[in-house]
């Protein structure tokens, strides 16, 4: 069972982690395709609006929802990580 939580929290980070950095790089491709270099800069400036909100106007505005399924599955991620923490605690005190 410890083998499972080992597995449950590096798997958890890294995938969160690789999640992140795609969910990332795909707002701010579409904020470089719809306002340019100036909305890059600004996206960078405001990374949490940027996280949350350009998935949620990928999806209405243009239609492409994957954005915001990479930013699910980050969180999908980090589910498994606390999950395994979670595993792990109770792992130590049996």
């Amino acid at each position: 069972m410890k083998r499972v939580a080992n597995f449950l929290v590096v798997g958890g980070i890294s995938f969160s982690v690789g999640m992140c950095l795609l969910a990332l790089y795909l707002n701010l491709t579409l904020l470089s395709q719809v306002a340019g270099t100036q909305g890059v800069v600004l996206g960078v400036v405001l990374l949490p609006v940027t996280i949350t909100v350009t998935p949620w106007y990928a999806g209405f505005a243009v239609g492409n929802w994957f954005p915001l399924l990479i930013s699910g599955l980050a969180l999908m991620g980090l589910g498994a990580y606390f999950l395994g923490r979670y595993f792990m605690v109770d792992l130590a005190r049996s």
